[in-house]
């Protein structure tokens, strides 16, 4: 089993930050759904926090680049901070078609997936976090079941959108706006698991 050690902090300490910075995200396209009022404001804003994570991800990119030995391999912290940072790409996609659509009211579902959102984004951090000292750690698959759970828990109200949109008299236009929606949603969930299967992967390599 590997960990990281004191002088391999900086790759742990920066998935940590951009995991923080994802959830951050999270928590502003929630905020978003639930008071879609001054959209171009907040979608900026959203736009701000994925910069941000971007950055991070470049961080990661220049320390891996400058460094010989590293405490698992050079292509896993490649995927793991680049799926990282596709769940904060995204929110942002997310909240581009709230805004473009110009939807002044959301729907249950959208809320409801939105708060699986905020749920799972917090679910990285603690799986960042556990990452750090992989042996022995019994918390790090609870961590990946539970963000595999959010995705399936997620997959079923996306499922009953969906249903709601194509049993009801619902204009056509209103019918692809909102499932275009509920799909960018929805992807924000997969994002997150990919994460977490790709977590797994690499314990699995280093058991």
């Amino acid at each position: 089993m590997f960990k990281f050690s004191p002088k391999d902090d900086k790759f742990y300490d920066l998935f940590v930050l951009l995991a923080k910075r994802i959830h951050t995200s999270g928590e502003m396209l929630r905020n978003f759904i639930y008071e879609p009022a001054d959209g171009e404001d907040k979608v900026k804003e959203i736009k701000a926090a994925e910069v941000k994570c971007n950055q991070t991800l470049q961080r990661i990119f220049k320390e891996l680049n400058k460094t010989f030995i590293t405490p698992i391999d050079r292509e896993d912290i490649y995927i793991i901070g680049k799926r990282m940072d596709d769940i904060a790409d995204d929110i942002e996609a997310a909240a581009n078609r709230f805004n473009m659509f110009q939807i002044k009211r959301a729907t249950s579902e959208a809320k409801g997936i939105s708060d699986l959102v905020v749920k799972s984004t917090a679910q990285v951090i603690c799986l960042i976090k556990e990452f750090k000292v992989v042996h022995q750690n019994q918390n790090l698959q609870k961590i990946i079941v539970e963000i595999n759970r959010l995705e399936e828990e997620a997959e079923v109200v996306f499922r009953k959108a969906l249903g709601g949109l194509f049993s009801a008299s619902i204009p056509t236009i209103e019918v692809i706006k909102w499932k275009e929606t509920y799909e960018r949603l929805r992807n924000i969930l997969e994002v997150c698991k990919n994460v977490a299967d790709t977590v797994e992967g690499v314990i699995i390599k280093h058991a």
